[in-house]
């Protein structure tokens, strides 16, 4: 088995997917977050996610 995250050209290997991951990014306490909260506050969830 071999985990990798990205798929590539090998002629004896065979990639299947078995699972997805989600990175979720959390700010320390000298972060400002205000242009985050207000995005999220305005419901602009895609440009929140960027």
């Amino acid at each position: 088995m071999i985990i990798t995250p990205r798929k590539r050209s090998h002629k004896n290997i065979q990639y299947k997917v078995f699972s997805s991951e989600t990175i979720v990014m959390i700010a320390g306490r000298h972060v400002d977050i205000q242009p985050f909260q207000a995005l999220m506050q305005e419901n602009k969830l895609e440009e929140a996610e960027l």
